[in-house]
């Protein structure tokens, strides 16, 4: 009978280990849209702020990620007002999502 010792996890496994803790502690990271919608502020408000460094985002394969607590001190801080959406604007900004994920021009909906 053979016996193995176990195996020592390799460096991508420990990498990822820490990244995924770190990620956990200091989370929960939301897509700028999920972040946008949950602060009810304007998309295009939270996309300009990451870009231009007034919001600390997470960019992961050319997508950027916020924590909601970074997204509500920076509307804190910068005056700009939460706003409820109308209806046409939520129409457009799921159009504006379906066209980013390249959803296919065929797909409808019944609502």
């Amino acid at each position: 009978m053979v016996t193995r010792a176990p195996q020592q996890p390799d460096a991508l496994e420990k990498a990822q280990t820490r990244i995924e803790r770190i990620l956990n502690e200091t989370g929960p990271f939301l897509s700028l849209a999920d972040a946008a919608r949950q602060a009810r502020m304007p998309l295009p408000t939270l996309s300009d702020a990451v870009r231009n460094k007034r919001v600390k985002s997470l960019r992961l394969f050319s997508k950027a990620y916020v924590r909601l607590k970074d997204v509500e001190a920076y509307l804190a801080q910068s005056g700009v007002e939460a706003k409820e959406q109308t209806w046409a604007e939520m129409v457009a900004e799921v159009v504006q999502i379906g066209n980013e994920q390249r959803v296919p021009k065929k797909f409808s909906s019944n609502f």
